[in-house]
């Protein structure tokens, strides 16, 4: 039973780092994705 909750644990906190993880990308790839928008705004307006 011990080693039930505490492999429990170990991958409750695995979980958690990918699910970090996963948001720093989803972040990340959120960010290129508004530049890129900016830059065709800027060059909509530009023409």
């Amino acid at each position: 039973m011990e080693n039930k909750a505490l492999q429990t644990v170990q991958q409750a906190q695995q979980n958690k780092i990918y699910i970090q993880s996963y948001m720093v990308l989803t972040i990340c790839n959120f960010m290129e994705e508004l530049e890129r928008v900016g830059r065709l705004e800027k060059q909509q307006a530009s023409k």
